[in-house]
């Protein structure tokens, strides 16, 4: 007779050869669908930045700086490339391995910043050439300001975007890659403060602007209020005494013909094209002459021609603006430096602790690297760890100068 095989053992082990290449096979897919969430959320939270950014831009931005009715159409189409940069741009670049937290947050918003603030400045200098064709809606001051403003915006929804991503937990526990706590500190207080003073610049440079431009109106209102009752002779002649610098003060037809009046060396043949507002505005073109766009008012006289004053509304002062910008630039410098340095100090403490923890798996004598003290420098965070592992040294200290004094 044949001895039996031992069939009983060998199942057993059989099954447990099973279970680890399932295990095997199983780690590879697990790993690449956590990757794969990752991935989408970082892609999700691009979408939303760049959803947030355009609603922010197309609903904010006009009230922040004052704009003119009629300027909306180009803030909506900047707030729509903008936001599509910054998504596509965040979708494209922004998935990686690594899990969420601060190097992670900061990489994601340092491309939101550098996508959103690209599409401004491409768009401004668009702009800035085409300025011309929009009717005298938007001039320069208003591209300037609301290139400020979609600067600011940009980096509020950048910091919005950052922050949700170092808040959001990995659900499998990943340590999160960090950052050096200077550097962090140092970024976030920059960016918070460019971002302050962007939106500030915005809406004080429109502000200025909307005003400078009523005022103009109020002045050609005033100006055909006092002319509107006299006889076409006498507009005539007062339009030489009373015509406004840089602006127009007379009559024209109702082909927009230039019939008599005086203002800004115009010649007979010159066409006023009245825009009806608020504000009112009055594109003057004469033949080798720049085309230019005032704010103005029109009263329509007995004889069937209309009175047109146009005034050149005060310009914001190209010096100041650049000392604003100067100080803007100076202020998030000042707070990036003073970030930088403040963050310093905890790190350095931090790494002070850590040598000390290191020092104590590094035996020196018969008490080993507990006989160093730990010293609390600092009465913050940091000193309270220092204190807690001061203590936690101090009972460890006996036991093992007894472990020593026994193993010898």
């Amino acid at each position: 007779m044949s001895e039996p095989t031992e069939m009983p053992a060998a199942a057993p082990l059989a099954k447990a050869d099973r279970q680890a290449d399932t295990g095997e096979a199983r780690a590879p897919v697990g790993a690449g669908r956590r990757r794969a969430d990752r991935m989408l959320r970082i892609a999700l939270t691009g979408i939303g930045a760049g959803a947030l950014l355009t609603a922010s831009v197309a609903l904010f931005l006009p009230r922040l700086t004052a704009l003119a009715p009629g300027g909306e159409g180009p803030v909506q189409i900047l707030a729509v490339v903008m936001g599509l940069c910054a998504a596509i741009a965040t979708a494209a670049f922004g998935p990686s391995g690594e899990p969420p937290g601060a190097r992670l947050a900061s990489r994601i918003g340092l491309i939101l910043s550098a996508s959103g603030i690209g599409a401004v400045t491409a768009l401004a200098i668009v702009a800035l050439f085409l300025a011309p064709l929009a009717g005298g809606r938007l001039d320069r001051t208003d591209i300037a300001a609301l290139a400020a403003g979609a600067v600011g915006l940009t980096l509020v929804v950048t910091v919005l975007a950052a922050l949700a991503m170092s808040f959001t937990r990995s659900r499998i526990g990943l340590a999160s890659a960090g950052m050096p706590l200077a550097l962090l500190v140092g970024g976030a207080a920059g960016v918070v403060t460019e971002a302050t003073w962007a939106l500030a610049t915005s809406h004080v440079v429109g502000h200025l602007h909307a005003a400078a431009r009523q005022n103009a109106v109020g002045e050609a209102r005033d100006l055909t209020r006092l002319l509107a009752d006299r006889s076409p002779e006498e507009i005539e002649r007062l339009a030489i005494e009373l015509a406004p610098p840089g602006g127009l003060l007379g009559r024209i037809d109702g082909a927009g013909s230039l019939v008599a009046g005086s203002g800004i060396d115009l010649p007979r043949d010159a066409q006023v094209t009245i825009s009806e507002g608020p504000p009112t505005l009055c594109r003057i073109t004469a033949p080798q002459t720049r085309p230019r766009t005032l704010p103005c008012d029109a009263r329509r006289l007995a004889d069937g021609t209309r009175l047109v004053a146009a005034v050149s509304e005060l310009p914001v002062p190209l010096g100041w603006v650049l000392r604003f910008v100067g100080v803007g630039a100076g202020a998030a410098l000042l707070a990036l430096l003073m970030g930088y340095k403040l963050g310093r100090g905890p790190a350095d403490e931090l790494v002070r602790v850590a040598t000390a923890l290191d020092d104590l798996a590094r035996p020196e004598g018969g008490s080993g690297g507990l006989d160093r003290p730990i010293l609390a420098v600092s009465l913050d965070e940091v000193g309270d760890l220092a204190v807690a592992l001061a203590q936690l040294r101090l009972r460890l200290r006996p036991g093992l100068m007894e472990h020593d004094a026994a193993l010898t």
